[in-house]
């Protein structure tokens, strides 16, 4: 069953991803707000990439399954470009929320611990 999870959350990645690749495409703009979170499935080290073609405070924040924060950050010099490394590793296996926050924009993804 755990395999059927994964095996989904995969799938879903790479059509959010083909599907972002081809609005840019179509647009020929960059995407307002792109969050992404490397890889996932993942050991409990994970990459955060956050753009945005406009600048200001995001806040990211990562939540467990039952909805209990378990990471929270505010970056106030946001210029456009975010990567940062979450370590989740001293954390129980399962399925995690990531998301990055802005006044007018929410953007979350779903990462799994394993």
């Amino acid at each position: 069953m755990i395999r059927l999870i994964q095996l989904f959350f995969i799938l879903s990645t790479i059509l959010t991803k083909a599907s972002d690749c081809h609005q840019q495409y179509v647009t020929g703009k960059p995407l307002k707000d792109v969050l992404q979170v490397l890889p996932s499935p993942g050991n409990g080290v994970f990459t955060i990439i956050y753009k945005s073609d406009t600048k200001g405070p995001v806040n990211l924040s990562v939540t467990d399954a039952t909805g209990k924060f378990v990471y929270l950050k505010t970056v106030r010099e946001f210029n456009g470009d975010l990567k940062e490394m979450l370590d989740l590793s001293g954390l129980p296996k399962g399925i995690y929320i990531v998301e990055a926050e802005r006044e007018n924009s929410r953007e979350t993804k779903k990462i799994i611990h394993q």
